[in-house]
């Protein structure tokens, strides 16, 4: 008669084969991660495995590594980084992106980040540690900080010749809408630069420049060899009045924006209107009128000169009064 006894295993056979696959999946992660992976005694810090990754960013083969500390291959820059490292385990068991120096077999120092998490291998504590050389970040963002430092020293100058340019000067969207204005457009046509600003262009010209300006500014975007950058237009201020400008217009490079500035010459308009008013009354006067230069030369002779002195203007240009008696 034989005898015995059976145990149902399956649930351990299970158990097992999940440990390994978990074993697997760990040391398939831990062998092509392309960040640096290591495995260290808490205590001091001895390598107990690497993987390619650490290989790679400390310049030290794998067996050079195993069974040595960090400390003995130099591989921190300053030594009480350890330390740091190791403190945050100690007390929370992880640590994340620690910033730090190393240094690499051939003696050349990067900085590094480090996040760290304490694991238990064979009942002792273990650093599980992931390093990232960031050098190439580090230099990456100290680039964008020159280039955001040196856009906002360009801005602020922008700003201030903006500010400063004794005219009314707007920039202009390839739609239409102004997108700056600055406070000279106050001071000359009444909008301050906030009621400007979101607002089209064409809102603040006359009836009778409008389409001329119109084609120009489509010009500027398609055929702008052909849009002049300097002419004159009726602009209407915040009074409804029409003020004569000389308009000046520039594409901004790299952009499809405009600026413009708007010099008012209203004044010099209406005083050479005034001018040319006075000059036909005085051309078409009755009474003689004649004007001399500093030498008391007669320079100009109406028509009435003429009619009352019997001398035509060729004959008088050029002499005296004294040529009447």
């Amino acid at each position: 008669m034989v005898g015995g006894t059976y145990r149902d295993i399956t649930d351990s056979k299970q158990a097992e084969e999940e440990l390994r696959k978990s074993e697997e999946r760990f040391r398939m992660i831990f062998t092509n991660s392309p960040d640096a992976i290591s495995i260290s005694r808490l205590e001091d810090g001895m390598f107990v495995d690497v993987n390619e990754g650490f290989a790679q960013i400390s310049g030290y083969l794998r067996e050079e590594i195993i069974g040595r500390t960090s400390l003995e291959i130099k591989l921190w820059a300053d030594p009480k980084d350890r330390e740091r490292l190791v403190e945050g385990p100690r007390k929370s068991s992880h640590v994340n992106n620690l910033e730090t120096k190393l240094r690499r077999k051939d003696g050349s120092i990067f900085t590094a980040l480090i996040s760290a998490r304490t694991i238990i291998l064979n009942n002792v504590p273990h650093l599980l540690a992931v390093i990232r050389d960031i050098d190439e970040l580090k230099k990456i963002q100290a680039e964008k900080e020159k280039l955001l430092a040196e856009t906002k020293a360009s801005y602020r100058l922008f700003e201030s010749v903006f500010e400063h340019t004794g005219t009314a000067t707007i920039i202009v969207n390839k739609d239409g809408t102004i997108v700056f204005a600055n406070n000279e457009c106050q001071n000359a046509f009444g909008f301050s630069p906030e009621e400007i600003q979101g607002t089209d262009w064409t809102d603040y010209v006359a009836p009778e420049s409008l389409e001329t300006m119109k084609d120009y500014f489509k010009l500027r975007f398609s055929r702008s060899e052909l849009a002049p950058s300097r002419y004159e237009a009726r602009i209407v201020d915040s009074k409804g009045r029409i003020r004569d400008c000389i308009v000046n217009v520039g594409v901004i490079s790299i952009t499809e924006q405009l600026v413009v500035s708007l010099l008012d010459i209203t004044e010099r308009v209406q005083a050479e209107k005034e001018r040319r008013l006075l000059a036909t009354a005085i051309e078409h006067a009755v009474e003689a009128v004649f004007i001399t230069d500093r030498e008391n030369r007669i320079i100009y002779a109406n028509k009435g000169f003429e009619q009352v002195t019997g001398y035509s203007k060729e004959e008088v240009y050029g002499k005296t009064p004294s040529i009447l008696k």
